[in-house]
């Protein structure tokens, strides 16, 4: 018999992890909506890799918790994020309603409290498995034959499944050791400050040996754990159950009477989704729900006429490149299309005189309008010997409609016609309906433009910049690639140098570059004072700033530095600029 999955989602932490995962985007009207759009896309793929067949999301409530009242210090570090982030709260319970998942807090308690509680309730019953879901690694410690732990590895888009398997593989210990594990090292995003000089390694090799606390200080009293630990823990049994208390997940909370049929998963209502959706310009959602029934019109179904290029006005003119495949004799350049408002040339497949006779009469208009002009110019002076200096004043449309929605996620053609203009325009379209589209989009966005009182910045400041970028692109900048090989070589010879000086005043060799061997060989072996220095959660940071505060304390550490600022500037730069220097000495980099 097949498991049904209880899906349980930690609200809180995939909001913060939904908030730095995404672009900050907004609405046209300037709502910030970026945690909101990451969350739902978490929700669409959860419901789609998991099918769970019960869905609910876990929230922290303001205000304190049990563990304040316990540890007054307890997350006291922690930075209030913008209020923009707090605002899309009730947008996110909002789109939880449209898709008919409910939410669950406690009063006096955090998030995983309540997860821990619904993975008791829930995971021992015969024909239901759990998942959760979770930024925070913390939720690790529920993890046993019914429960897994789902947590994101990168952004929103990948994810690794916890199991008993893979905690023991990941930390040597087995779930229900985790609990101690911390209480131990501490855990500095909870200001959680464990046992002074105790970290990652340290209190693996403490649990592993005696299995939990108990039997550390068990052992202690029998004189059984080597002296480098027992004198950290001695007369620290009550501040360790301390920690024990606080990083221990409650698993009995009254949950005011939730069932599981509450969380049953079901279609939701597309009416009521699409509403949200097209509220917060949820584009690629409202069109998975339907939303493609308000579709945009489409332009240029009816083939449009051109002309001879010498037949435009160059008032306003209009330039457009389409682009191929690369061959063996030449470069991609399809076409190029030209537009004064009223008429079309299009260049098909154009010759060296075409291309010198275009960029004479772009550069001859009154105003030059394009979208992404920069690139434009780049695929012209790709295609031709002749230079493109002393531009018309222009017109980017794709800079304009960045200058109106600067929170959107997408700037090409496609997009901003679509948002703009309300028409769609494929990439594989005519030349000559891309060119004309990018004209209605020009006119459209000089008006949106002088209506938000932004065409000043526009003309005066944005506009001149793509021409001024595209120069500074394409000079480039010159590298004396001798003179940093000659530095590549003091720089291997000092680090070498420095690199004896380390092994022998650590007393042995290791990798200097590993944080964590690092932090071993400081704290473990040398027994540096770890007051004030701050904690990871893999153990103390050897971070520049924490290194500072031990710079007198042993002669090894301003030897670390050294060899850090040699290291740093050969890799980065020494070594890694002349791997970008072009056939003309220059390296040719990209501005926006």
């Amino acid at each position: 018999m097949s498991k049904k999955t209880f899906l349980i989602l930690d609200g809180n932490a995939l909001l913060h992890r939904a908030w730095h995962s995404m672009p900050p985007l907004t609405t046209k009207d300037g709502r910030v909506v970026n945690a909101a759009y990451g969350f739902t896309m978490a929700i669409e793929k959860m419901r789609d890799q998991y099918d769970p067949e019960y869905m609910a999301v876990a929230w922290d409530l303001p205000g304190a918790t049990f563990r304040h009242e316990a540890y007054e210090e307890y997350k006291a570090t922690r930075e209030k994020k913008e209020d923009e982030l707090y605002e899309q709260i009730d947008i996110i319970q909002d789109i939880l309603e449209g898709y008919g998942i409910p939410s669950l807090s406690a009063e006096g308690y955090e998030a995983d409290d309540v997860i821990g509680t619904l993975a008791k309730r829930y995971g021992p019953k015969k024909d239901v498995e759990v998942l959760i879901l979770t930024g925070d690694l913390d939720a690790l410690q529920l993890v046993d034959k019914d429960v897994s732990v789902v947590t994101f590895v990168k952004g929103l888009s990948e994810t690794k499944t916890y199991d008993e398997k893979a905690v023991e593989e990941r930390y040597g210990l087995v779930p229900d050791q985790l609990i101690d594990f911390k209480a131990l090292m501490g855990d500095p995003s909870d200001n959680i400050p464990g046992v002074a000089g105790i970290g990652k390694k340290s209190a693996t090799e403490l649990l592993q040996a005696h299995g939990d606390i108990d039997g550390i200080f068990k052992a202690i009293a029998k004189d059984d754990v080597p002296e480098k630990f027992t004198k950290k823990l001695r007369g620290q049994e009550e501040e360790v159950e301390h920690m024990q208390h606080l990083v221990t997940i409650v698993q009995d909370v009254d949950l005011e009477g939730f069932r599981i049929t509450e969380a049953k998963v079901s279609e939701p209502d597309p009416t009521e989704l699409l509403e949200l959706f097209r509220d917060l310009e949820f584009r690629s959602l409202m069109k998975k729900y339907g939303g493609e029934e308000e579709a945009p019109k489409k332009k240029g179904n009816k083939k449009t006429a051109t002309v001879d290029p010498a037949d435009l006005s160059t008032e306003s003119l209009v330039v457009f490149v389409q682009q191929g495949q690369q061959d063996l004799f030449g470069d991609g350049l399809r076409a190029i299309a030209l537009h004064d408002g009223k008429k079309t040339a299009v260049i098909e497949n154009p010759s060296k005189d075409d291309l010198k006779k275009t960029i004479k009469m772009i550069l001859s208009a009154d105003l030059l309008i394009g979208h992404d002009l920069k690139s434009i110019f780049h695929t012209l002076n790709d295609s031709t010997t002749e230079g493109l200096n002393d531009f018309p004043p222009l017109f980017d449309t794709m800079v304009g409609a960045y200058l109106l929605s600067p929170g959107s996620r997408q700037f090409d053609l496609q997009t901003c016609a679509y948002d703009v203009l309300g028409e769609t325009v494929d990439a594989s379209d005519a030349a000559a309906d891309q060119v004309s589209c990018v004209w209605r989009l020009y006119k459209e966005l000089l008006g949106e433009l002088k209506e938000e009182q932004l065409l000043k910045l526009a003309q005066d400041i944005e506009m001149p910049l793509v021409g001024a970028l595209y120069q500074m692109e394409t000079e480039g900048i010159l590298v004396d690639q001798k003179h940093l090989g000659t530095l590549s070589k003091q720089f291997e010879t000092e680090l070498k140098s420095l690199t004896k000086k380390i092994y022998k005043a650590a007393g042995r060799e290791f990798n200097i570059n590993s944080p964590s061997q690092l932090a071993d060989v400081l704290f473990d072996d040398l027994a540096l004072p770890t007051k004030r220095i701050k904690k990871t959660k893999t153990g103390y940071s050897t971070a520049a700033s924490e290194l500072e505060k031990l710079w007198e304390t042993h002669e090894i550490v301003p030897m670390i530095a050294r060899y850090r600022e040699y290291a740093k500037l050969k890799s980065t730069y020494v070594d890694a600029l002349p791997q970008l220097v072009g056939e003309d000495g220059r390296i040719h980099s990209s501005f926006n």
